[in-house]
């Protein structure tokens, strides 16, 4: 049963595919109205393991569908870069900001998207734990890097890559559809099982 709330996850070529398809999946278990997007249009897209994915539709159209609950962007060595390059990922930052909406990001995202555009300045980020990418979001000086696995902070989540998209997944559900709904796709994904 949908929650009448809407997730928008961003998708771009080299992505993390986990960090794609399982916040999909969760998002969509968990009651969101989810639209996959594509940065350089709608078709099809090839993810950092090959894995070809074909967005619902291209980031400019879903722009004028907005507003979402949640925009998420996944990380990826290639995939983050190109999302952060990206003056369209920008804007629709900019605007996730200005109406006080979520934003979660993941990997190498945080380090790159958030920190460039200065989305939620200030607030507690983490990224993938590599030198360069920690670095980055020092130097920025923008956010305050917390070096742990999943952290949220106000309208910000963000984790350190692929063995968090669960958690960062169910931490969207959880904001947005509630503690219930968020336990009730954890028992169907069997996650209590492990």
């Amino acid at each position: 049963m949908a929650s009448g709330k809407r997730a928008l996850i961003l998708v771009a070529e080299g992505n993390e595919d986990v960090e794609v398809t399982i916040p999909a999946y969760i998002f969509r278990y968990g009651g969101l109205e989810t639209v996959i997007a594509g940065i350089d249009g709608d078709g099809l897209v090839s993810l950092d393991r090959d894995i070809k994915i074909k967005p619902d539709m291209s980031l400019e159209e879903a722009r004028k569908t907005g507003p979402f609950d949640v925009v998420f962007l996944p990380g990826g060595i290639r995939g983050a870069p190109n999302l952060a390059n990206s003056a369209l990922v920008g804007e629709v930052l900019k605007e996730q900001e200005s109406g006080n909406r979520l934003v979660a990001a993941i990997c190498f995202s945080p380090a790159l998207s958030l920190t460039k555009f200065e989305i939620y300045k200030g607030k507690n980020i983490t990224c993938y734990p590599k030198v360069s990418m920690m670095n980055r979001i020092l130097e920025s000086k923008t956010h305050t890097l917390v070096e742990k696995g999943l952290v949220e902070d106000g309208n910000v989540i963000t984790a350190m890559g692929p063995a968090f998209a669960i958690g960062i997944s169910l931490a969207v559900v959880r904001r947005l559809s509630g503690e219930e709904k968020a336990n009730e796709v954890s028992k169907i994904m069997l996650l209590d099982k492990l």
